[in-house]
């Protein structure tokens, strides 16, 4: 079977009588060119079934318009709302989307090499296991790092992130509000400052509040450990009248454990808070009280962040915080607890 020759850019030029420097502005978003000659170029090319090259085009502007999202827990549903959102957004701006899952065993710095291997033009990061080496190794060769609800004590790398403490803060205020003099937590991951930030403004304001952290145990942002944790919690010697855990995952997983793990009523026996706000969190099913992250415009920063410091990589690296949002649901009691 013969192989049809693919149309050059050299064709489209001669067919609609132009240059080979007026097609190459023809198919950039920014190339200085009357809308009439656009699309006599652009007609010219549909006749032929040319498509422009965007690796060459690429070695001409230096710019491969590929950013670099880096993960390391692809099938938490929080991190897939994320990467979808990044993904809308970069499209949105012509760009496009290289991911990187960071699979059990892989090496930190194998990933960072393949992602470097791509010539990307940016990389944002939403995986705490990944923000201080891809931080490090991408500025000592000049590829702009964001890193979503994640900081590191870098220079030249940008942040945005939701209030964590301030969150935390509010989930006491509004526990020991009801009533709530005795209430439990249960951790993320240790390497995680999301959830260090969290449990510090948690605990702060308890303490402020005159209320007590009878039960703390850790566990690791996914359902199981929100399950597991909750049964150590309630077969401690203490029991809380309230857990607020330091995700929604784990939030619904100790709601499932609470309610057909012990036979206990939520909110009655006991109240469970989480923080995120998943689609998930307001099935009928959970109804789980939660602070909601605002994903859209924390997705929005993190991309007007990055494209400032690819378009000036002299621009000054910025950590922006965003507030949550106290959702409050029947996960909850609103008065008369314990």
């Amino acid at each position: 079977m013969t192989r049809t020759k693919r149309a050059s850019s050299t064709d489209v030029a001669r067919l609609a009588g132009v240059s080979q420097s007026a097609v190459s502005r023809a198919f950039s978003a920014k190339g200085a060119i009357s809308d009439q000659l656009r699309q006599k170029v652009r007609a010219a090319a549909l006749q032929l079934g040319y498509r422009p090259n965007a690796l060459a085009s690429s070695l001409i502007t230096n710019r491969t318009n590929m950013i670099a999202l880096m993960t390391g827990d692809i099938a938490n549903p929080h991190y897939a709302r994320t990467i979808n959102a990044f993904s809308l957004g970069l499209q949105e701006r012509g760009l496009h989307v290289l991911l990187i899952s960071l699979v059990d065993g892989q090496k930190v710095e194998d990933a960072v090499e393949e992602v470097l291997r791509y010539r990307v033009d940016g990389v944002i990061v939403i995986s705490a296991a990944l923000s201080a080496e891809v931080g490090e190794a991408c500025q000592q060769v000049g590829v702009p790092v964001v890193l979503y609800n994640r900081y590191v004590k870098q220079p030249n790398v940008c942040s945005v992130r939701i209030e964590n403490s301030d969150g935390g803060r509010r989930i006491a205020d509004f526990l020991v509000d009801e009533g709530h003099q005795r209430v439990g937590f249960i951790s993320g991951t240790p390497v995680d400052p999301t959830s260090a930030d969290r449990e510090e403004g948690f605990t702060r304001r308890i303490a402020q509040r005159g209320a007590e952290i009878v039960a703390r145990v850790e566990g690791g942002f996914d359902f199981d450990s929100g399950r597991s944790g909750f049964a150590q919690i309630w077969t401690g010697q203490r029991q809380p009248s309230a857990v607020f855990c330091a995700s929604d995952l784990m939030a619904l997983g100790a709601l499932d454990a609470a309610r057909h793990d012990f036979g206990l009523d939520v909110p009655q026996d006991v109240s469970i808070v989480g923080f995120d706000d998943l689609p998930a969190a307001a099935w009928p099913s959970y109804q789980l009280t939660t602070i909601r992250q605002p994903v859209e415009a924390m997705v929005k920063t993190g991309l007007d962040l990055l494209m400032a410091r690819i378009n000036d990589p002299s621009a000054t690296t910025q950590t922006v915080l965003i507030p949550g949002e106290l959702v409050v649901r029947s996960s909850t009691r609103t008065s008369g607890a314990g």
